[in-house]
C-alpha cells in the first residue's frame, strides 16, 4: 500500500510540474533595412482544467501539451526572407533570445548567402529555399530543436 501512495504523488507531482513559460525577445530587419522589436515567447501554463498554450501574443486552451512547434522561413528571388510568425512582410534577418537558446539569421558578408544559427550550430538554405525550424516540445519544455530543408555547416 505504501509503494502505491508513493506512485500516486510521483505522478501527483510531475503533472504539477507540466507547464513551462520561455521569454522570447528579439528584433528583425525589414526589406527597408528598418529594425524593429518583437517579443515572441513560448508558454504553457496550467489552469483549471486545461492548458493554456501561448505563442508570442496568441494563446489557445490546449487538453495537454503540444509536441512541437513550427517556425517557417521561406527564402524570395529577392533575397528577402518571409517569417510569418514574426512579421507580414519579408526581412532580411532576425536575432531572437528564447530562454535559454539563441537563433540568429543573417546573410553571410563573403558569401552573400542567409546563415541560420541555432545555438551553437550554424545552417545555410538549399535550392529549394525553405527551412523548418521545429521545436520538439514535451510537458516541461523545449526538448530539442531541429532545422529541417536546411544544410548544416561545419565550423
Amino acid at each position: 500500500m505504501k509503494w502505491f501512495s508513493a506512485l500516486c504523488f510521483l505522478l501527483a507531482a510531475s503533472s504539477i510540474q507540466a507547464d513551462y513559460e520561455y521569454a522570447g525577445q528579439g528584433h528583425y530587419i525589414d526589406g527597408n533595412g528598418q529594425s524593429h522589436r518583437f517579443d515572441f515567447g513560448l508558454a504553457l501554463l496550467k489552469q483549471q482544467h486545461h492548458y493554456m498554450f501561448r505563442l508570442g501574443q496568441q494563446q489557445i486552451a490546449v487538453e495537454e501539451s503540444p509536441r512541437r512547434y513550427t517556425l517557417a522561413l521561406v527564402l524570395n528571388e529577392q533575397q528577402q526572407v518571409w517569417v510569418p510568425d514574426f512579421s507580414a512582410e519579408p526581412i532580411s534577418g532576425f536575432d531572437w533570445q528564447l530562454g535559454p537558446h539563441h537563433l540568429k539569421l543573417y546573410k553571410d558578408n563573403s558569401s552573400q548567402l542567409y546563415q541560420l544559427q541555432v545555438d551553437e550550430n550554424l545552417y545555410q538554405f538549399t535550392s529549394k529555399k525553405r527551412g523548418q525550424i521545429h521545436f520538439v516540445l514535451s510537458e516541461t519544455g523545449i526538448k530539442e530543436i531541429r532545422v529541417e530543408s536546411m544544410l548544416l555547416q561545419s565550423r
